[in-house]
């Protein structure tokens, strides 16, 4: 059971290194920005190595394209309302990975965990 556990983890933080390096390439060679705090802050790359711990490899992937989309939408909606020009990216995944485990919470407990 441990190296099921450990091979979960590894899969996902390669999954989230991988992303985070595409977005890095995209940021540094087309966008011509810094990375870290102009592009992707510190607490979404936290967050997403975070998020990368608590779930199997298929509910991670999911959930994540899930609360990618979420925020992209929620931000399109709520886009003139933000102080600022930015998107608070770990805070709505946060918020949408919430709203799936209270859901999943009420239908059953550990179908978010057995897949």
């Amino acid at each position: 059971m441990p190296s099921f556990f450990l091979l979960s983890l590894v899969t996902n933080v390669v999954l989230v290194t991988l992303i985070l390096g595409v977005l890095y390439t995209y940021s540094r060679f087309i966008l011509k920005k810094t990375f870290i705090n102009h592009s992707l802050g510190i607490g979404d790359v936290l967050f997403f190595y975070a998020f990368a711990i608590g779930f199997p490899p298929i509910t991670f992937t999911i959930l994540f394209a899930g609360a990618v989309f979420f925020s992209l939408f929620s931000y399109l909606v709520l886009k003139k309302r933000l102080r600022e020009n930015t998107v608070p990216l770990a805070g709505l995944m946060g918020f949408f990975v919430l709203l799936v485990i209270c859901c999943s919470f009420f239908v059953n407990p550990y179908l978010l965990y057995t897949i």
